[in-house]
């Protein structure tokens, strides 16, 4: 059944003449939706706080793909391998066989691998490309005390879950920790930033939202040892972040996750002057 529905997705987007990375992380979007199906109708996991840019584009259908999976716990620990190896058993009773799954980063992340790509006409054994299609699923602990958390119903491809995921302003300030930067965190290009991050940035200023001001104020002290003491200094501390990077990397990042090629560019070219300019907007309203 759900190898089928992959195929689908496959076949319609060979027919939209979608390159096959874009291809692939469609195909990630609708694992993650199955991932997210297990989590939610669990007892045992359905704690978990549902967070990042993938829950932008899910509950709030934002215009580009996301291909990898953000969680938080509450809890004093969190048993990621009794977690990877129920996610493992819940694919393969749909039919997924020979999966694999790998633990990194002292197992805050998961890599569970599909061996699909080859049975979906999308690698080519004879290069000796892999048949593995990789999901990504990052589970941290949340150590700040200010958040905000709610709980949406979704109904997606005869799925149906209740996912609880932060509030708005508190997906906003994380945002805001991610661009400004973590603490230790390693970019695996020649661009220190991740330019999705700056895209779902411009949606959270376009859609005129604020962001929860006592948490990045933590993180910020945390990450940074930065000190704020308004919205004005967080704009501010955006722009510099905006003004000393190569806007050409968020062009690079986005290009497989949204297919509008030249509406990217002009992102990118004027990435500083749309920030500045919602802004100053959202400092009017």
């Amino acid at each position: 059944m759900l190898l089928k529905q992959l195929q689908q997705i496959t076949k319609e987007g060979k027919r939209n003449n979608l390159s096959v990375d874009i291809i692939k992380i469609q195909l990630k979007e609708f694992l993650i939706l199955h991932a997210l199906n297990f989590i939610y109708n669990s007892p045992k996991w359905n704690g978990l706080i549902f967070t990042g840019g993938t829950a932008l584009r899910l509950l709030k259908k934002t215009g580009r793909l996301s291909e990898d999976l953000d969680l938080d716990y509450l809890t004093e620990d969190f048993k990621y391998k009794i977690f990877s190896e129920e996610l493992l058993n819940y694919f393969k009773q749909l039919g997924i066989k020979n999966l694999q799954c790998s633990l990194k980063s002292n197992g805050k992340i998961i890599v569970v691998k599909f061996p699909i790509l080859f049975f979906l006409k999308l690698t080519n054994s004879a290069k000796r490309e892999t048949d593995l299609l990789h999901l990504k699923i990052e589970i941290e602990k949340n150590n700040y005390i200010n958040y905000g958390a709610e709980v949406t119903p979704v109904a997606d491809e005869n799925l149906f879950f209740v996912a609880k995921h932060y509030d708005f302003p508190t997906l906003f300030s994380n945002k805001i920790g991610a661009i400004l930067g973590r603490k230790g965190k390693i970019f695996h290009n020649k661009y220190d930033f991740r330019g999705r991050d700056f895209y779902d940035l411009i949606w959270f200023l376009k859609n005129g939202y604020l962001p929860n001001f006592e948490r990045t104020k933590e993180i910020l002290k945390a990450e940074q040892d930065i000190e704020i003491k308004s919205n004005d200094d967080i704009w501010k501390l955006l722009a510099e972040r905006i003004k000393d990077i190569d806007t050409m990397g968020i062009y690079d990042d986005l290009k497989n996750l949204i297919p509008a090629d030249e509406s990217i560019k002009q992102l990118s070219q004027n990435y500083l002057t749309i920030f500045e300019k919602l802004v100053k907007k959202t400092e009017n309203n």
